[in-house]
C-alpha cells in the first residue's frame, strides 16, 4: 500500500474499513494549544479529526488499535468528547495518558497528551471517561523498569563546528527583553522546556537556549544568577506575578514552561548583558542546533534533512514532531497489551 497524501474530509467510510488493523493519528494541535486561539472543534483544522470520529461509528471492521497524539489540553476539548463517543460506540477499551520524555530520563518536559484504545469483541460501551481518568505517569512494558535516572543536556551538545558560533543570540534579544526569563540550559541541565515550530523566531518563547562560549561551545554550569525565579514543587498550576527590579512580570506567559513534571529552577533568569564586561563576553548564549534538537526527540544520529532544507524550516520541522522515545514506550506497551487480549480471545474461542 502506498502512503498518501491530501483532505481526509471527503473518504467515506468505505474507503477506510477493514483497510488497517493499526491506526497511528497525530491531528493539527493549533485548535487546542495553551498558545493559540483554542477553537476547539470551530477551528478548520479540527475537521479532519472530527470526520474520522464520525467514520469510526460506521465502520464494520474497525482497526484493533488506535494511538492519538496531541497536546496537553486536548483532553478538555469537544473534539476530545467527540473522539470519546465515537470509541466507546466500537467497543474500544480506552487508556489516557499525559506523560512527557523526562520521565524516560530525557531532559525536556515536552508535556503531550496521549490516547490508547484497543478494540475488543468482549466489551461494551460506558461512559466516555473525563479528565480524571487520566494517567500522568509512564506505564511499565512487559514488567521491565523505567529508566529511574535523569540524562543531562551535556549527553546532546554538540562540542565542536564553526556553524555553532553561527547560532549565538544576538545581544539586542536580550536587552530588548531585559525582565523575560529565559530558560537557560547549560551540560548540567536535567529539565529543558518544550521546542516549539517558532524556535528561532520566537525567542524564549519556543524552547531553551544554550549557555555557552564565544565559539558557541556548551558550557558545563551556570555563572551566578543575575536574576532567576524559585519555584516551589515540581508543578505549579497557577503561577504569581513576581518583582524583578521593581518591575512587575506577569507569570502567565511562563504558565507553559513552569507547569511541568520536572523543574530545575536554577534554568529560569533574566540575561544581563554588557559589552564592557569582560565576563560577559567570555559568556554567550545560543540556539540549540537542529542536531541537538534531533537528538533530544529521539531520532537516530544517521538521520539528517535534505541540503535544501534551511535551519530555520529544521527548526519548524522538529518543533512539530514528537517525542520518538515516548511514541515508542507507549506503542510497546499498546502492542503488547493488543498481544495478551488477542491471545485471551484465541483460547476463549477454543
Amino acid at each position: 500500500m502506498q502512503p498518501q497524501q491530501g483532505l481526509i474530509e471527503p473518504l467515506s467510510a468505505s474507503e477506510f474499513d477493514g483497510r488497517a488493523d493499526v491506526w497511528l493519528m497525530s491531528p493539527p494541535c493549533q485548535p487546542y494549544t495553551r498558545g493559540g486561539k483554542q477553537l476547539d472543534a470551530e477551528d478548520t483544522r479540527a475537521a479532519g479529526l472530527l470526520h474520522l470520529c464520525d467514520i469510526i461509528k460506521e465502520l464494520a471492521h474497525p482497526p484493533r488499535l488506535l494511538f492519538l497524539e496531541n497536546v496537553r489540553c486536548f483532553e478538555k476539548s469537544q473534539s476530545h468528547k467527540r473522539l470519546m463517543d465515537a470509541l466507546h460506540s466500537q467497543h474500544y477499551a480506552i487508556e489516557q495518558f499525559i506523560v512527557t520524555p523526562s520521565q524516560l530520563g530525557i531532559p525536556n518536559t515536552r508535556v503531550r497528551y496521549y490516547c490508547i484504545a484497543i478494540r475488543s469483541r468482549d466489551l461494551t460501551p460506558e461512559a466516555s471517561p473525563g479528565v480524571e481518568s487520566m494517567a500522568f505517569e509512564m506505564p511499565a512494558v512487559d514488567g521491565r523498569e523505567i529508566p529511574a535516572d535523569m540524562g543531562r543536556v551535556g549527553d546532546y551538545v554538540e562540542r565542536k563546528g564553526r556553524h555553532l558560533a553561527d547560532l549565538l543570540i544576538d545581544r539586542n534579544v536580550f536587552t530588548k527583553n531585559e525582565t523575560f526569563l529565559f530558560d537557560v540550559a547549560c551540560e548540567d541541565t536535567r529539565a529543558t522546556t518544550t521546542f516549539t515550530k517558532g524556535y528561532g523566531r520566537n525567542e524564549g518563547r519556543a524552547g531553551p537556549i544554550l549557555l555557552c562560549d564565544r565559539q558557541g561551545r556548551p558550557l558545563p554550569s551556570y555563572p551566578p544568577a543575575q536574576q532567576t525565579i524559585q519555584v516551589n514543587g515540581p508543578s505549579v498550576d497557577s503561577p504569581e506575578d513576581c518583582r524583578i527590579d521593581g518591575t512587575l512580570v506577569s507569570m502567565e506567559t511562563y504558565r507553559h514552561v513552569i507547569d511541568t513534571h520536572v523543574l530545575d529552577t536554577r534554568r529560569f533568569r533574566c540575561v544581563c548583558v554588557s559589552c564592557d564586561d569582560e565576563a560577559a563576553e567570555c559568556v554567550r548564549y545560543r540556539y540549540f542546533s537542529p542536531r541537538e534538537m534531533l537528538r533530544v526527540h529521539g531520532f537516530p544520529e544517521k538521520f539528517a534533512f535534505p541540503a535544501c532544507v534551511t535551519t530555520r524550516q529544521q527548526y519548524g520541522l522538529i518543533g512539530n514532531s514528537i517525542s520518538i522515545p515516548v511514541v515508542a514506550h507507549l506503542l510497546q506497551y499498546a502492542l503488547h497489551k493488543c498481544m495478551l487480549l488477542m491471545d485471551g480471545e484465541g483460547r476463549a474461542g477454543s
